[in-house]
């Protein structure tokens, strides 16, 4: 379920002010280290990265975040910015990057290490395997072979 940040964060009316030309120059003004211009890109595009997270986690902290993480990586890989494509899909795929990774991280650590199980959970049955084996030995090989594919 995904945070409703029109509450929050309002669409500015920047982004209806500004045209492709002026953006690209904020662009390229950006990836030669000046910081107000790329200040500028945040602010168009601070909207459409919080409703992107806002599709990823529920916490208002969470989407924040992500959207920060992703103009930060952002920032530092301007470089890497070709204008094959309009920056917003460029920045777009960052966001998606960014909250790919924090979901990742989130999933590691919520596993336990080394596969031990959490304390107070019951371990696996021992008797389950010799169980499993019996009941496929009472199959036709045919059925046997596909269950154990």
């Amino acid at each position: 379920m995904a945070i409703d940040l029109s509450s929050v964060l309002p669409m500015t009316a920047l982004s209806a002010e500004v045209s492709d030309e002026v953006a690209r120059g904020w662009v390229e003004a950006s990836q030669g280290g000046d910081r107000e211009a790329f200040g500028r890109l945040v602010l168009l595009h601070q909207h459409r990265l919080f409703r992107l997270a806002g599709r990823f986690f529920r916490r208002h902290e969470d989407v924040e975040e992500a959207a920060q993480e992703s103009f930060l990586t952002a920032w530092k890989r301007l470089s890497t910015y070709r204008g094959d494509a309009p920056f917003e899909h460029w920045l777009t795929r960052v966001c998606l990057n960014c909250c790919y990774e924090r979901l990742r991280k989130r999933s590691l650590a919520e596993q336990p290490l080394n596969g031990e199980a959490e304390p107070g959970t019951p371990g696996p049955d021992p008797t389950a395997g010799l169980e499993a084996e019996r009941l496929l030995d009472t199959l036709q090989p045919a059925d046997r072979f596909v269950l154990l594919l």
